[in-house]
């Protein structure tokens, strides 16, 4: 299935009183790469979002954001014992290098920032998690519908490109045809030129460089392997799957065997043809640049 890896969508998320804004914007990118921006607050369902957009998408830079101010109230305070202790190791340590006898001084260690928390009730951080991928999956949902468009533009623009290019391999293919016939009739009026002119010329030494001739400008294997490729091009573009990689893998294979075609083919007409061969292939590989 042909989607675009460009794409945004936003999603609004009320959590209590405050109301957030949940952002994704998708743009061209080799691999998948997932970026999740939200508040601290929020970092524990963080996981959870990157699951949910990698069942949705396949290659890509993806950027999730959830913008908004954090106000829902703490259900109420406890002592962050870890943090306390170092504290109190760090404080004895001290007074022991310094050969101090000081006491350490717990109420003043409190006003420590991070040693008194806030904590919110396990219902509520329940209720944040699911309020948030209930808007993520919404805005996932509106992000694929306008990726599918975007993709099925892409597409019969890239369908028109290949049904050119297979008329321009059919054209490749006459011409081919009367490669070596043309360089036979060349060859036989220089023949007959040296001849009336008094000169001998072996026959069976023309023979073999038509034959020679013949086999280096042939261009049937690069044809045929040509033909392949653009059948497996089109019929990718059918697929289910993220097809972007393999069109671009498809592609180059396309292009190398252009290039062979251009170098063996002694034939002006094949030149021009090739020639426009590769002009449509680069058109149609910048717009798979963008395709998941």
């Amino acid at each position: 299935m042909i989607k675009s890896m460009t794409g945004f969508s936003r999603q609004l998320v009320e959590l209590g009183t405050d109301v957030f804004s949940l952002e994704i914007k998708g743009v061209n990118n080799r691999y998948l790469d997932i970026v999740v921006k939200i508040p601290d607050d929020f970092s524990f369902v963080e996981e959870e979002m990157k699951l949910l957009i990698k069942s949705y998408i396949k290659r890509g830079r993806v950027e999730v954001r959830l913008k908004g101010k954090n106000n829902l109230q703490p259900t109420g305070q406890e002592i962050n014992k870890e943090f306390l202790l170092s504290l109190v190791e760090q404080v004895r340590n001290i007074s022991e290098e310094l050969n101090l006898d000081a006491p350490v001084n717990i109420q003043s260690l409190l006003l420590v920032d991070g040693v008194i928390m806030d904590r919110r009730g396990i219902i509520e951080e329940s209720l944040v998690k699911e309020q948030i991928l209930f808007a993520l999956r919404n805005a996932l949902d509106e992000f694929d519908t306008m990726r599918f468009s975007e993709g099925q533009r892409l597409k019969v623009d890239i369908e028109e490109r290949i049904g050119y290019i297979n008329n321009l391999i059919q054209n490749i293919k006459e011409y081919s045809l009367l490669v070596v016939e043309e360089y036979r009739e060349k060859l036989y009026q220089r023949v007959n030129k040296l001849k009336i002119e008094g000169l001998e010329f072996d026959e069976n030494r023309l023979l073999a460089e038509i034959a020679l001739f013949a086999e280096r400008c042939n261009i049937t294997e690069e044809i045929i392997r040509l033909e392949s490729h653009m059948v497996e091009f089109n019929e990718s573009l059918y697929k289910k799957e993220s097809v972007g990689r393999k069109l671009d893998f498809l592609l180059q294979e396309i292009n190398r065997e252009i290039n062979t075609i251009g170098s063996k083919a002694n034939n002006y007409q094949i030149a021009k043809l090739v020639v426009e061969l590769k002009g449509e292939v680069e058109k149609i590989r910048e717009q798979i640049q963008n395709i998941e």
